[in-house]
Order: structure tokens, then sequence, then C-alpha cells
């Protein structure tokens, strides 16, 4: 394997995987997590469901051979259910199909060989408590480019955990409204907070990100580092307004004003032979005046959301200090 030997307990699945691709550049970029062969093996053996991300590699399952051992294989990604939960969305099969899995079978084998938005929901859905027994993910290969509409840089900062863990992205895009204090970072290596600007874009109104000590730490403080894994773009209001018109127009794609400096960042920066994914903040619906006088039309308001909007509000008046902060979640 071009002079390179794998551990003893991945040595087979590496094989495996090379002969079936033909592609030796698995011997060096497979990454397993502590115990994750052992762990399939156990699973596989307890009868686990197998759930693919497309129906190519359902069918390259051996079906008699997971019989044997009492397991199914199943791919969601045809079910009517899932296209109309999709559409309801208004996202892609990949990430209904997993959530659909999710429900069904928590403790599956997920297998993603195609789609990058299946992974992140997962992650999404792991974060939420799901224990699935092994997640193989290969996705679109190190050319993946995650665009993020960042504010205060929650969601990249966990991205960029992600990445140093073996999640397979080859870079990120952080894409900024008028409060660009992070693409001002990125040109001059000089970060300078200022007070935020109000946008049509108001989740990312954050003119001194609290996530960006994470990043400078992450990296060790190098503005080089920092700078070769994420580049930066930034959108005035009229920016952001015209190209949620014309992905409307064109795709009959709703954006949020958030998603659309997403998409627009990715749109412009994406590279020959990249794979893009670029995030969304919320349904239109959340900005349902901003989006309709933006666009000239109604915005439908889903079902759940619909549902959600006549939830009653619950606060809770607390003093700012910790103390009781602490006594609250005690006692809760």
């Amino acid at each position: 394997m071009m002079g390179m030997t794998p551990p003893p307990e991945h040595e087979a699945v590496v094989k495996r995987v090379i002969h079936t691709t033909a592609d030796f550049d698995y011997a060096r970029n497979l990454h397993f997590t502590p115990r994750a062969v052992e762990q399939a093996v156990k699973a596989l053996h307890a009868g686990a469901v197998i759930v693919t991300d497309t129906n190519m590699a359902l069918a390259g399952i051996t079906k008699p051979g997971l019989a044997k051992l009492g397991g199914t294989a199943c791919c969601y990604m045809a079910d009517s259910e899932v296209a109309a939960a999709a559409k309801e969305a208004g996202t892609t099969r990949a990430v209904a199909a997993m959530k659909k899995a999710a429900q069904e079978h928590p403790g599956a084998i997920l297998a993603v060989g195609n789609a990058p938005t299946a992974l992140l929901t997962i992650a999404e859905q792991i974060e939420s408590g799901l224990r699935p027994a092994l997640v193989i993910g290969a996705g679109k290969g190190g050319n993946a480019v995650v665009c993020v509409p960042s504010g205060n840089f929650g969601n990249i900062t966990a991205g960029l955990f992600g990445k140093r863990m073996g999640l397979p992205v080859e870079r990120f895009i952080a894409s900024n409204n008028r409060n660009d204090i992070f693409f001002q970072y990125l040109q001059t290596g000089v970060y300078t907070p200022r007070p935020s600007i109000a946008t049509i874009a108001n989740a990312m109104d954050v003119g001194d990100p609290s996530n960006f000590a994470r990043v400078l730490d992450l990296y060790g403080g190098s503005h080089a580092a920092i700078s070769a894994e994420i580049s930066g773009a930034t959108y005035t209001d009229e920016q952001i307004a015209e190209t949620m018109r014309e992905v409307w127009k064109k795709d009959h794609y709703l954006l949020d004003p958030h998603g659309a400096c997403g998409f627009r960042a990715l749109a412009e920066g994406l590279k020959p032979g990249e794979t893009g994914v670029f995030l969304e903040t919320a349904h239109p619906a959340k900005f349902k005046d901003t989006v309709e006088k933006i666009i000239g039309e109604a915005v439908e308001i889903p079902a759940k959301l619909q549902a959600f909007m006549r939830g009653e509000k619950k606060s809770l008046p607390m003093s700012k200090d910790f103390a009781d902060f602490k006594q609250y979640l005690m006692h809760v």
C-alpha cells in the first residue's frame, strides 16, 4: 500500500476500500476513531441495520451475508415521505432521509458516501443525543468547502473543531454582513472590534464575536494558519437583497437574509473541482416582512413553524450574578 502500513485492526478495511475504488490515496486519508472497527463488528454481529445515503451504495452491500448476522440494509432517498418532508422543509432529500433514519433506526450503522448534507445532519443529530452504532463518512472527499454566514462565529468554530477531528473539509468561508470585523482581520492581520451595525441579516450583527478567541487559540494565534483554512466575504443589505431576489427568480429557492450571505460567498468563492455547502440560519418566514418586501411575494409559513409561533413564550427573571444562575441550575 505505497509503503504505508495501517494498524492491524484497520488493515483489512483499508485494503478492501482500495480494492473497491482502485484509489491508493485511501491508505493515508482514511481516519478511524478509537475502536471504530471493533464497534462495527460488534454491531454487525448484533444484527444492526445499515442505512445508506444512495441506492447505489445499498446495492453494493452483500445482503445474504448481512442476513446471516440478522441484519438488514435500507436507503430512504427514494422514500415518498422523505421527498415530501424535504419539500416541506425546503431542504435536501439527504437531510430528510437521515432524519428519518435517526427516528426509525437510532442505533444503526450510517454509511454516507455522496452527500455532505447527510453527514452534517448526522452530526446535528448526534449533538441532540443520537447514538448510531457507527458512522462511515466519505462525502465528496477533501474538496468540500463549507460556507457559514457568521456573526458570533459559533457555527463555524464548531466546524473548525470538526475539521481538526477529521471531518473531510478542505476549507471554510466566513460570510459577513456589514459587521465585517473578521473579514478585515483576514485582510490585515489586525483584530479591531467595533460597535455593531444594524442590518437585515440581524443575527450576524456582532461587532466583537466572542468565538474569535477560540478560533485564535485553535490556530495558535497564527494569522497565516487561520487565513489558510478560512477565507472571508462581506455584503451590504443591498447585495443581500439582490441575491435573494435573483435566486428566487432563477431557482425558486427562498433564501433568508443570512443564507443569502452564505450562498453568495460560496458562489463567488468556490474554485474549480470543489464541492460547496452553504448554511442557512432559519426559515425565511422568521423574517417574513423583510423577505416579502424583497421578493414582492407572500411567504408561506410551514405548519410546524406556525404551531411553534402559537406557543407561549416563557421567561424567568434572574440577576446577572453567576451564583444565582448556578443556584437555578442546581434545582431546576
